[in-house]
């Protein structure tokens, strides 16, 4: 998909986050972080949507997981990946941005045509 984006930050090992929390805090990587992610649509599974401060400014959520979840009004939820990829098909050149956790990356990487990681000199241990 040409406007599907996948946004991580990556240790030494392959590390993407621990419990739910984002390993390393790097001031310039959040700072990546806003400024590609800001004015757009954000895919997320729920516990990564539950690990944020609260919705992020200027962007709009997407939440995909299995379970029923009671979520902000402001947030669309998916309960399959096909019905998600035919909303971000539908966006036609809108990009989104695949947030994490794990799973969704895990799902929607074939599906990506961009990848955007910082990696990191450091592993989580």
């Amino acid at each position: 998909m040409k406007n599907l984006t996948i946004i991580a930050a990556i240790g030494k090992n392959g590390e993407l986050g621990n419990n739910n929390e984002l390993i390393w805090k790097i001031p310039e990587d959040m700072k990546f972080f806003k400024e590609n992610t800001i004015g757009k649509y954000i895919v997320m599974g729920k516990n990564t949507l539950k690990s944020l401060p609260g919705l992020l400014l200027n962007r709009k959520h997407i939440v995909l997981t299995r379970k029923s979840a009671e979520l902000d009004s402001e947030v669309i939820v998916f309960h399959n990946k096909e019905d998600l990829l035919n909303y971000i098909k539908s966006l036609d050149e809108e990009e989104v941005m695949v947030i994490g956790g794990a799973q969704i990356y895990s799902l929607l990487i074939e599906y990506a045509d961009k990848m955007l990681l910082t990696e990191i000199d450091a592993t989580s241990e």
